[in-house]
């Protein structure tokens, strides 16, 4: 790749030098924060299955 001038540009170290910007953390932290989200329902379901179950009255199937 070569800049406006027509000289090289290595740009492994370009990206190397850079940095992590503000621009690249906002959408990491709306990442994250959606991923934990996302993990809470089945959380959820495994903390309230087992309570849901007992609370249920149980009849037996018929074949009608």
């Amino acid at each position: 790749m070569t800049d406006r001038r027509g000289q090289a540009i290595n740009v492994i170290d370009l990206i190397d030098e850079s940095g992590f910007s503000h621009f690249q953390r906002i959408p990491l932290a709306l990442r994250i924060c959606i991923a934990a989200l996302d993990g809470i329902d089945p959380a959820a379901i495994g903390f309230i299955a087992p309570r849901a179950l007992k609370a249920l009255p149980r009849q037996p199937l018929t074949n009608e």
